[in-house]
């Protein structure tokens, strides 16, 4: 007879031999991007750049992609930006190196951000966050290729992916056409309508051709918001979609504060919530009103020394203020391409698509007054954690909330871990910024030169000006052959070379290699989703005429592998097509060499 708990615990352990692979297999890819961290000297108020530095190259996956595949387009006017990215490869590599802890001396680097953003010029006070900003889009810039939607979806093949996140993305993707189709037949019928009526300013239904702009930076940063307008005439809804890098929370009032929290707490026990409700109504409001002046008073009055304290809040609380319904009134009206006229409406702003990087600002400088000031606020915000291992679930940051399902589904993985931080000490007429990062389960700050472990403790209490979160599943998704094997063919590209890797693939098989998008395989290894394959509609195929741009381009975005692993991959998560050796002979040109 067998015994049951031994082969129960035969399974247990067979499952946990599988997961230390997997995690041995991205380790390996990652050893050197998790174990390097090295000061960099402040030289002269430099402290923004230096900070911004530390979190933006703390995200491992963006630097191991950047390093292993980030090539500029050679175009013209992106000159200065192609040398801000190669500059940024070195400091990568330079914070990486083993074994050394002198402090980096940024100021080759500091000198390509002012030749690329001269609002970086000289040794004056800066803003992190715009820094921030201004490095991700420089660098997305040089990277980039535009796709239309329509060529995106004409691209992949008819396989309907397993992988839920795949799924999703092609959702999402064939939304996106829906929602450009449905928009340009309003702008039309706008446009129509002000051709009768000579003299009326034309106005806009929010119609615009959909891309989908792919690259190292989209790919890990992007995510995308949806904001809605509901007519109150004819109840018709109209929608728009922006993508996003950063999200730049404000800091609720009094009055958004007040509702935001009389929400969650019905959500929580109807009864109480009714019984607030009441007690509110006159002397409660009062209070609050009252109290909210003095506060502002206050606030405005101390605030150009840096000291006033205000009401604490919660970074969902930041985030339900950033996505509450929004009354078009008055002087505010909604004009309805359907109504044909002013109407009282409702606008709301939802998530559409989260990226695997999630940067969140908050807006802590007020230029409301005659003066600027710094808005003291302490914000709440949920840290670090380990995927299966976490009790109680408020601690995680959970965006569920903040999608409307009514359009599409929730993606699969809403969830974020905390690994880097940035925090302003000071008032806005002078200050110093520090960044905290997350390095192996432990915090270490990052002061300029000057690196030390710290405790969660600390990073619970600091002021925080900018959060980068990681998406993390509360439970793994079951990738770990996906990931092992995606895992070694970039190990086997990075030692051996596409060509000679084609070759091996060839001797082995007995036939020729296909290709894969090496991004594609760098998510697949390391990212929480993978999602669709961009074969062909990967980087270095014009979107005209379909066909690869160069050798050089072609072995830098794609891996060679066996025709059995990519039926495997394409069954399960999707996109494609196939790009075979008669697509790299394409390419091959005069100067090019053939594998």
């Amino acid at each position: 007879m067998p015994n049951l708990e031994d082969e129960a615990r035969a399974e247990e352990e067979e499952e946990e031999e599988e997961d230390e692979e997997a995690e041995e297999s991205e380790e390996r890819l990652l050893v050197a991007y998790r174990n390097g961290l090295r000061g960099m000297h402040n030289i002269g108020n430099t402290c923004y750049l230096n900070s911004g530095v530390q979190v933006v190259a703390n995200c491992d996956i963006f630097s191991y992609m950047i390093e292993e595949g980030g090539r500029g387009k050679g175009r013209a006017e992106e000159v200065r930006k192609e040398r801000l990215l190669g500059r940024w490869q070195q400091l990568l590599s330079s914070i990486r190196e083993s074994g050394n802890s002198t402090p980096i001396n940024p100021r080759l680097f500091w000198q390509d951000v002012m030749s690329v953003n001269q609002q970086f010029i000289g040794f004056g006070q800066q803003d992190s966050h715009e820094f921030i900003t201004a490095l991700i889009a420089a660098l997305d810039d040089v990277l980039r290729d535009p796709f239309h939607i329509p060529s995106l979806l004409k691209g992949y093949t008819s396989t309907t992916p397993t992988d839920p996140a795949s799924l999703h993305e092609l959702q999402l993707h064939t939304y996106l056409d829906t929602l450009y189709k449905t928009n340009i037949k309003l702008d039309q019928l706008c446009s129509d309508r002000v051709a009768k009526r000579k003299g009326k300013i034309n106005f806009s239904s929010g119609a615009y051709y959909p891309r989908i702009y792919r690259s190292s930076v989209t790919d890990l940063f992007q995510g995308r918001v949806a904001s809605s307008v509901t007519c109150g005439g004819c109840n018709q809804r109209g929608r728009r979609v922006e993508p996003f890098t950063c999200l730049t929370l404000e800091m609720p009032s009094v009055a958004q504060l007040r509702s935001i929290r009389e929400a969650s707490k019905e959500k929580e026990d109807p009864q109480d919530a009714v019984s607030t409700e009441v007690r509110g109504n006159v002397f409660y409001n009062t209070y609050l009103l009252m109290s909210g002046l003095v506060r502002s008073l206050i606030t405005s009055t101390l605030g150009i020394f840096g000291n006033a304290e205000d009401e604490p809040l919660t970074l969902r609380e930041c985030l339900a203020a950033h996505c509450r319904d929004e009354a078009m009134t008055r002087s505010n009206k909604y004009e309805c391409p359907h109504c044909d006229g002013l109407q009282d409406a409702v606008k709301k702003l939802n998530l559409l698509e989260l990226p695997e990087y999630l940067v969140i600002n908050f807006k802590r400088w007020d230029h409301s007054n005659y003066w600027t000031r710094k808005i003291n606020n302490h914000v709440s915000f949920p840290l670090d954690w380990t995927s299966g291992s976490v009790e109680d679930t408020d601690e995680v940051l959970d965006l569920a909330e903040f999608f409307d399902t009514s359009d599409l589904p929730l993606p699969p993985t809403t969830t974020y871990t905390l690994t880097g931080l940035v925090t302003h000490r000071g008032s806005y007429f002078g200050g110093h910024y520090v960044s905290y990062v997350l390095k192996r389960g432990r915090w270490v700050l990052c002061n300029d030169s000057m690196l030390g472990l710290t405790t969660r403790e600390v990073i619970a209490s600091e002021q925080a000006y900018i959060l980068v979160y990681k998406r993390q599943a509360l439970s793994p998704p079951d990738r770990k052959w996906d990931k092992e094997k995606a895992s070694s063919y970039l190990a086997s590209l990075s030692q051996y070379g596409p060509d000679s890797l084609a070759k091996k693939i060839k001797e082995l098989t007995s036939s020729e290699p296909v290709f894969i998008s090496k991004n594609w395989l760098i998510k697949c290894a390391l990212a929480t989703d993978a999602g669709l394959i961009p074969n062909r509609t990967s980087y270095p195929f014009d979107a005209a005429d379909d066909s690869p741009s160069s050798v050089a381009e072609f072995k830098d975005y794609y891996c060679p592998i066996t025709l059995e692993d990519w039926e495997y991959f394409l069954a399960k998560y999707g996109g494609g097509p196939l790009v075979t050796m008669a697509d790299y002979l394409k390419c091959v040109t005069s100067g090019g060499h053939a594998l």
